[in-house]
């Protein structure tokens, strides 16, 4: 499934700038990366796993908290989606030790405790909307509903800028790289932050274990 970019009437996603553009490099996302997502098993649960730069794991393995499979295991696709099209995702911006220490009251708002539950209760609603059949089967527009709700959470964060129309691009775009994981059992998610984009690719035979 192909996204269409937010409308021309909009400012282009790329004319924003970095909001750590006068950090020091390790303070700094990286402004294009892999990640790898890749399910396995571990103590007999279905899990996913996600590596940069094809050998260095992150974050914790996820598992749908589920009673049944509805996929959410691969949810760090829309954390991606995030962190390619607006430069911004507190979560993976905290396993990629990235946060902006040298700056206590960016650190304390933007990249703890608070903005990454934001993040992650965005993930959740998203979910939530779509569904496992929905994500499954693909979406092709969010509930204007959910996007204000979206714009409402992050209206005091660095994010507060995009439009509902650049949300509903992010998400969708993050959706489908979803989508294309769960029914592969994984995928590489190849990010371009100057680019603004997402690209879903299979897992190459060198990382199918």
């Amino acid at each position: 499934m192909q996204t269409s970019p937010p409308s021309t009437l909009l400012p282009s996603l790329d004319s924003y700038p970095f909001f750590d553009d006068t950090f020091g490099k390790y303070e700094r996302v990286p402004r294009t990366f892999r990640i790898v997502l890749r399910e396995t098993e571990l103590l007999g649960r279905t899990c996913v796993k996600m590596v940069i730069k094809d050998t260095i794991p992150i974050g914790d393995p996820q598992i749908d908290n589920n009673y049944v499979e509805d996929g959410y295991r691969f949810h760090d696709a829309l954390h991606a989606s995030f962190l390619a099209h607006f430069a911004w995702s507190p979560v993976l911006r905290t396993v990629m030790r990235r946060r902006r220490r040298s700056d206590i009251p960016i650190h304390d708002v933007e990249d703890t405790g608070r903005a990454v539950l934001i993040e992650e209760t965005i993930v959740t609603l998203v979910h939530n909307a779509v569904r496992a059949d929905g994500l499954r089967n693909g979406v092709t527009r969010i509930d204007p509903a959910l996007l204000r709700m979206v714009l409402d959470l992050t209206h005091f964060l660095e994010v507060k800028c995009y439009h509902q129309a650049h949300w509903e691009h992010a998400i969708l775009t993050g959706l489908d790289c979803w989508r294309q994981c769960w029914l592969n059992r994984g995928g590489l998610l190849r990010g371009n932050l100057h680019k603004r984009t997402l690209v879903y690719e299979p897992l190459p035979p060198a990382l199918l274990h």
